[in-house]
């Protein structure tokens, strides 16, 4: 009959609504078609796709920060070290042959830890300060050119200063001023690195 068509066709309508509105109880989406709004889905989809790009931007500048981070403490860890290399040395200047053997073997153990904190001084793989090749790059945004490069530095000097050091602590008070000078090169460079990273 009629009547019953009617109800029929009610009761259908009502299972469509109640479909539609368990759709966007469990999405918490109003629209979750092109069906239900043509205009408001590709507007929310063009919102959804952006919010991904602003989500992976950060992604890259979260990284980026991350592998700055790394380097200023490896810097910051040289520094130091570099100020007690300093120390010995200015030791070594008025102290006796004996005292000179022990300050450097000090010297070169302060040495082995300078190269050790250059190699460690790494993020995921990347390490900005032994190496003048590495470089990174970190872009803020798909719609404009802004970026920010970061070049590598290379700190490993320990080699070097193992070398003068321990060649010199030993004879004359002379080589542990040619050492000292080479420290405080090293020094003004390693703080020149540290506030370009700043």
């Amino acid at each position: 009959s009629a009547s019953m068509r009617t109800n029929l066709l009610s009761l259908q309508g009502h299972n469509s609504l109640l479909d539609r509105t368990q759709d966007r109880l469990s999405t918490g989406k109003r629209v979750n078609s092109a069906i239900d709004d043509a205009v408001a889905y590709f507007a929310s989809k063009n919102l959804t796709d952006r919010a991904g790009d602003i989500d992976s931007r950060k992604a890259g500048i979260d990284q980026g920060i991350s592998s700055v981070k790394a380097a200023v403490n490896g810097v910051e860890a040289i520094d130091r070290v570099l100020k007690q290399l300093k120390g010995v040395l200015t030791t070594a200047k008025t102290a006796t042959n004996k005292e000179r053997k022990d300050l450097a073997s000090q010297f070169n153990i302060l040495a082995k830890q300078l190269t050790e904190l250059v190699k460690d001084a790494s993020y995921q793989g990347l390490n900005l300060i032994n190496s003048t090749v590495t470089k990174l790059t970190v872009k803020f945004s798909n719609s404009s050119t802004a970026k920010l490069d970061v070049t590598g530095k290379n700190l490993l000097v320990s080699k070097l200063i193992t070398r003068v050091g321990a060649a010199s602590l030993v004879p004359i008070t002379t080589g542990s001023v040619i050492a000292t000078r080479l420290v405080t090169r090293t020094w003004s460079t390693v703080s020149a690195v540290g506030n370009s990273l700043f």
